[in-house]
């Protein structure tokens, strides 16, 4: 998978910059990403982006229950971690592992906190989605609270705290901004621009909205967001390609 994103951290402002080359497109991370900032990669049990794993220089991390998906794919974890019951037993006796029996922490949980005390965050996360929804919906909800990235073949998520970011991304990118529970936002660059908006989880937010200009601002004023952008053109309704 090629290169195409680049995440510049400067006067703690976050800027996401696309190739020169792409035109709408930034399916690929690594030019998209400065993967000198990330030191692993962690694989969940969902829909995992098992093309640019097999290219990634990143260690990987992965829940017993991905350790299986990454094995059959030819893609060999440096640690495996969690209650270890969702892993093919004969993959434990070949493959190094951390069992960790805590019925009060996810494996997701339980994987961040082996990242943390070996000193490999921040990290990018994969297989977020796919799977019950339930499951889906407390991954997200362990994801906010972290300085990760999260990647798919198709979508990239990231939290904003306090303050002002800016992003460069093709025009028409499809992006989404929920409030982590809540936050006061202000942006300058969207389809549908938000002003001193309250974004509250389950109340309001900003789904489906469209990047207008470069470079994209927002402004948290307070609180705390959770943004969603596509990966490749999405033609819908609110596609000015529509």
């Amino acid at each position: 998978m090629q290169c195409m994103l680049q995440i510049i951290l400067s006067c703690g402002a976050k800027c996401f910059v696309p190739s020169p080359r792409l035109s709408h497109s930034f399916k690929s991370i690594n030019m998209l990403l400065d993967l000198e900032r990330y030191k692993s990669v962690l694989c969940l049990h969902g829909d995992l982006p098992l093309t640019w794993l097999k290219s990634s220089t990143l260690p990987i991390i992965a829940t017993d229950g991905a350790a299986n998906d990454l094995i059959a794919a030819g893609i060999y974890p440096a640690m495996i971690i969690g209650d270890c019951d969702s892993i093919h037993p004969d993959l434990l006796k070949t493959y190094p592992h951390r069992r960790i029996q805590d019925q009060n922490s996810t494996d997701f949980e339980k994987a961040l906190q082996y990242l943390a005390e070996t000193n490999q965050l921040p990290t990018i996360i994969t297989g977020i989605n796919g799977g019950f929804l339930d499951q889906i919906i407390a991954n997200i909800g362990i994801f906010a609270r972290t300085d990760a990235l999260y990647y798919s073949d198709t979508l990239l998520g990231w939290a904003m705290n306090e303050g002002s970011h800016s992003f460069t991304f093709p025009q028409d990118t499809k992006i989404s901004l929920f409030g982590c529970p809540q936050a006061l936002i202000t942006s300058e660059g969207l389809r549908w621009e938000l002003k001193q908006s309250h974004l509250i989880f389950g109340t309001f937010c900003s789904s489906s909205n469209r990047v207008q200009t470069a470079p994209l601002r927002i402004t948290v004023h307070k609180g705390k967001v959770l943004a969603f952008a596509y990966c490749n053109p999405v033609i819908d309704a609110g596609s000015i390609h529509y």
